[in-house]
């Protein structure tokens, strides 16, 4: 099993898709994304020449971390690059953070793939409300 999120530049989570482990990544993107982003930031699983040029042709930023070619090292502006973007990019794997080490959801509880998803969703909305905790209690109080 698989999750992939979408989450804006402060790591809330707006969009949870669950597919099976064999689901390859670049194929879920779309999923992932609400259609109002300005930028665009992702592992080099999501690399993806066709839809680099969708999204710059739109006029969004397009901040998928580069690869190396096949048997050759990652050029040093490339190197450069994603150095710049995982600082950002990091703030996506927050929610992980939580989800697993928080509430120690690191292997799926239950057989099938629709009770699994039914879990992840709960666990990433209230990982929203833990990440979001200091403003709430600002709010309220």
């Amino acid at each position: 099993m698989k999750a992939h999120i979408g989450t804006d530049t402060q790591g809330y989570v707006h969009s949870v898709e669950v597919t099976a482990a064999n689901v390859h990544d670049v194929t879920m993107m779309e999923h992932c994304l609400h259609g109002e982003q300005k930028e665009i930031y992702a592992d080099k699983g999501y690399a993806c020449r066709k839809r680099n040029e969708q999204a710059e042709s739109q006029g969004v930023a397009w901040r998928v971390l580069r690869k190396a070619a096949r048997g050759r090292k990652l050029t040093c502006a490339d190197a450069s690059f994603n150095r710049k973007s995982n600082r950002t990019r990091a703030r996506v794997e927050h929610p992980f953070g939580v989800v697993k080490h928080l509430w120690g959801y690191r292997k799926t509880r239950y057989r099938g793939l629709r009770k699994n998803a039914a879990q992840v969703y709960t666990l990433f909305a209230l990982a929203n409300f833990y990440m979001a905790r200091k403003k709430l209690t600002a709010v309220a109080g």
